[in-house]
């Protein structure tokens, strides 16, 4: 039989192996297709800006802003996208 001493020291052991294997299990959400645009388009002419800069409200007039300086590079399908996902996780 194992003794208690033994069984003591193997639970904290154990306890660390199942909390890897939890953690390893946990994914982060996946990247929508909007965020995906926000950090391709607007990344190329600047720094990009958490969406909790502005709220939901706000978001619009800054993204239409964007977008008039160059209509080419984020079409007005990429903007709604784009604004979307701003929008959703935008300060409250």
């Amino acid at each position: 039989m194992l003794k208690r001493e033994t069984i003591g020291r193997a639970i904290p052991v154990i306890i660390v192996m199942i909390l890897f294997l939890i953690a390893g299990c946990v994914s982060s959400p996946p990247v929508t297709e909007g965020e995906a645009l926000y950090k391709e388009k607007c990344s190329r002419c600047h720094e990009l800006r958490s969406p909790l800069r502005h709220t939901a409200s706000e978001w619009p007039a800054t993204v239409d802003r964007m977008q008039s300086k160059d209509p080419v590079w984020i079409s007005d399908k990429e903007k709604e996208k784009i604004l979307k996902y701003l929008q959703a996780n935008a300060r409250k």
